[in-house]
């Protein structure tokens, strides 16, 4: 049986299980074993770039953004920027405005200085898949 679409994947899961009391909790299963993946994997097919516009302290992080892997104001010449500790992002901060040259993560990204004028970025980071369901197979 091909495991090529969400209801397969259940009616594999069900045949597996070999428990009709089961079925109802199948969803269930597939959205643990995903969420486990987000955590644990990380594959080369889901390395994305994407391009972010740096105008303020802090910005949004990409939908579905995992984890960055680098990030790079695309200024001539282009400037890789450093990622930091949070704790090392204190030391760092400041209020002047000024290229960025450091930032961190948490819920978004933080710059180490207000930016000067509006950059554009581009970062590279392992995207997270669209969870399956029945409106997605």
């Amino acid at each position: 049986m091909a495991l090529d679409t969400y209801e397969a994947l259940k009616t594999a899961i069900a045949d597996h299980l070999d428990r009709d009391d089961l079925t109802g909790a199948i969803p269930d299963f597939i959205r643990l074993a995903e969420s486990r993946h987000r955590r644990d994997f990380r594959l080369r097919e889901m390395i994305t770039r994407e391009t972010l516009t740096v105008n303020a302290r802090q910005i949004a992080l990409p939908t579905g953004c995992l984890q960055p892997i680098g990030l790079r104001l695309m200024t001539n010449p282009v400037t890789v920027l450093r990622p930091v500790s949070y704790d090392r992002m204190a030391a760092l901060y400041e209020q002047t405005s000024g290229k960025p040259k450091h930032y961190t993560i948490s819920n978004d990204i933080e710059f180490d200085h207000v930016p000067d004028q509006t950059y554009t970025a581009e970062i590279l980071f392992y995207k997270q898949e669209t969870a399956l369901s029945d409106t997605n197979a």
